[in-house]
């Protein structure tokens, strides 16, 4: 929970004073999947969640934030794309490990996640529709 309250803060606090950069964004992102990474890992370990089911939510919600980062790269605008996003994973995490119910709540997220990826990837297919320049990018950067 605690990740989470700063994941939403961290952003906000760059651009009221101004110290927005690419690498503070780019280390932000980073961070963010090293934290859902070590949840995960913990649940999983402390057997706090099924390993299958904390497998597939790890796997789902990795796979949100990289399908994502990869369409924005390629220039769709993804944000606010998708049924369950960061905030609404974490918030699901958080309420369900204040219920008791961690893995249910895991198998939530797990069942988002990739209804959210399939969301994404239909968007990208929308937006994404002009690749005739892939080849010649990649003949010029050759």
């Amino acid at each position: 929970m605690l990740s989470g309250l700063f994941d939403a803060t961290d952003g906000l606090m760059a651009r009221i004073y101004g110290e927005e950069s690419h690498f503070g964004a780019f280390f932000d992102s980073v961070l963010d999947r090293v934290s859902e990474i070590a949840i995960y890992w913990a649940a999983i370990y402390s057997n706090l969640v099924d390993w299958s089911i904390g497998f597939i939510a790890l796997s789902g919600s990795l796979m949100v934030s990289y399908s994502r980062a990869r369409a924005e790269q390629l220039g769709s605008e993804m944000k606010g794309v998708g049924i369950a996003e960061r905030p609404e994973r974490l918030l699901i995490l958080a309420a369900s490990a204040l219920l008791n119910q961690l893995n249910a709540g895991a198998l939530l997220i797990a069942e988002l996640s990739i209804v959210t990826l399939l969301q994404r990837i239909v968007h990208a297919g929308s937006t994404l529709v002009d690749t005739r320049h892939i080849g010649q990018e990649r003949e010029a950067a050759g």
